[in-house]
């Protein structure tokens, strides 16, 4: 199984990196943006960050589908921020299985990349419970990320 783990840099990286035993073994490609952190990482495919750049979304959604045409993954996972939502309309038209982990920071609002990715998510992850009222019925609270 390839799995495509999508996310910004810094803390949201971090948290996905925390679950690196749900994964294991398996392959992994990353979409992430350029950073000190991406030099570390296996498989790293780096976009340019839309949100400062709004105008690069196209571009980088263009970039986005052909990396995932061409790695064929068996399901994304993101945990955040705005890279997921290209990453994951891309996983939506190809009919790969997606997964977002609202940061654990979120404890009583919706950041705006999960008011987003909630409709087209296959699974939807909160880390506080207090997060299923705010989301609504397709979210699921397994626990946190910490």
């Amino acid at each position: 199984m390839k799995v495509c783990l999508a996310c910004s840099h810094g803390g949201h990286l971090d948290e996905l990196l925390q679950l690196s035993q749900v994964w294991g073994e398996h392959e992994r490609i990353y979409i992430t943006y350029p950073g000190f952190a991406a030099r570390n990482l296996d498989k790293v495919f780096l976009v340019a960050n839309w949100a400062r750049q709004p105008w690069m979304l196209i571009p980088v959604f263009w970039r986005v589908l052909m990396t995932i045409m061409q790695e064929r993954p068996s399901v994304i996972v993101s945990t955040g921020a705005e890279i997921a939502l290209p990453v994951f309309i891309a996983g939506w038209l190809l009919g790969i299985p997606r997964v977002f982990i609202e940061s654990y920071c979120r404890v009583h609002s919706p950041s705006t990349t999960g008011k987003f990715v909630y409709y087209i998510s296959s699974l939807f992850l909160v880390q506080w419970p207090e997060m299923l009222e705010v989301y609504g019925p397709k979210a699921t609270f397994w626990g946190g990320v910490y």
